[in-house]
C-alpha cells in the first residue's frame, strides 16, 4: 500500500512539479470566464426588460455590452484551452520521455522478455492514461468547483432577495 503511495506521489510529482505558475493562470481564466458567463444571463433579462418597455437607447448599451462580454468569453475560453493542451502536451512528453528512459536503461534480458511492440505500445498508451487520469481528472474537478464557486452565490442572494421581498430585484423599492 505503501509504494501505490510512493509511486502516485511521483507521478503527481512528475505531472504538476514546476508548472505552477501554468496551474494558477488557468485557475484564474477558469474564474474570470465563469464570472463573465454567469453575469450574461442576468445582462440578458435586462435586454429582455429594456425590450419590453420600449427603452431603446438603454437596450442598445445593454446588446453592446452583452457582445462585448461574451466576445471576451470566447477569447478567454480559447486561451484557456490552448494553455490546458500545451500543459497535457509537455506532461505527456515528460512521462514518454521518463518511461523512454527507464525502457533504455533495462538489462537486455528484461527487454528480450517482452513480446515484439510491447515495450513501444507501453511507451505510447501508458503515458496517454496517466496524463487523462491526473491531468485532465483535476482539470475537471477545478471547472465543476469553480462553477460552484462563482455562480451559486449571486443565485443564492438572488433567491434570498425574492423570497424576503416577495418582489424581483427590479421592482423593490
Amino acid at each position: 500500500m505503501k509504494s501505490n503511495f510512493a509511486r502516485m506521489k511521483k507521478l503527481l510529482a512528475l505531472c504538476f512539479y514546476g508548472k505552477s505558475k501554468t496551474i494558477i493562470i488557468l485557475i484564474v481564466l477558469i474564474i474570470i470566464h465563469t464570472s463573465i458567463v454567469s453575469i450574461l444571463p442576468f445582462l440578458f433579462g435586462y435586454i429582455i426588460d429594456a425590450l419590453a418597455n420600449s427603452k431603446w437607447e438603454s437596450m442598445k448599451y445593454l446588446l453592446i455590452i452583452h457582445l462585448l462580454l461574451s466576445l471576451f468569453s470566447i477569447i478567454l475560453n480559447t486561451i484557456r484551452n490552448t494553455i490546458q493542451s500545451l500543459f497535457i502536451a509537455s506532461t505527456r512528453n515528460a512521462l514518454k520521455s521518463k518511461i523512454f528512459s527507464s525502457i533504455i536503461s533495462m538489462p537486455k534480458k528484461s527487454q528480450d522478455s517482452y513480446s515484439y511492440g510491447e515495450l513501444i505500445n507501453r511507451l505510447e498508451n501508458d503515458a496517454d492514461i496517466i496524463v487523462s487520469f491526473f491531468v485532465e481528472t483535476v482539470f475537471d474537478l477545478l471547472k465543476g468547483q469553480k462553477t460552484a464557486l462563482v455562480a451559486c452565490p449571486p443565485i443564492a442572494l438572488y433567491n434570498v432577495i425574492i423570497t424576503e421581498k416577495g418582489k424581483t430585484p427590479r421592482n423593490l423599492s
